[in-house]
């Protein structure tokens, strides 16, 4: 079983060492973050640290990667690939769609 979630929300940014790029990532909105807790339960499902596979798309780049559990919400890793390709800019605002896997 997968449910599909979309949902617009800004990009953000993470500085994790200097001299690095930053780590990007967009934080699910409520009702998003509420549709992962509830597919997580009705499916028994247990990633390391809240973690949870899905397939993610942002414009016209699709990819693979897990939500991460995040201040009692959850929060979607952008790597730079999509980030370079679809020109992302922190705060932008962005359509995301994302499968739950």
């Amino acid at each position: 079983m997968s449910d599909t979630l979309h949902f617009s929300t800004k990009v953000e940014t993470a500085f994790i060492e200097e001299g690095f790029d930053p780590a990007c990532f967009v934080r699910l909105d409520e009702q998003a973050a509420a549709a992962v807790a509830h597919h997580r339960k009705a499916n028994g499902l247990r990633g390391g640290f809240g973690s949870l596979r899905v397939e993610a798309v942002i414009g016209a780049t699709r990819w693979q990667t897990t939500l991460n559990s995040q201040d009692g919400g959850y929060s979607l890793p952008i790597k730079k690939a999509v980030r370079v390709a679809e020109n992302l800019q922190e705060r932008a605002t962005v359509a995301v769609s994302i499968e739950l896997l």
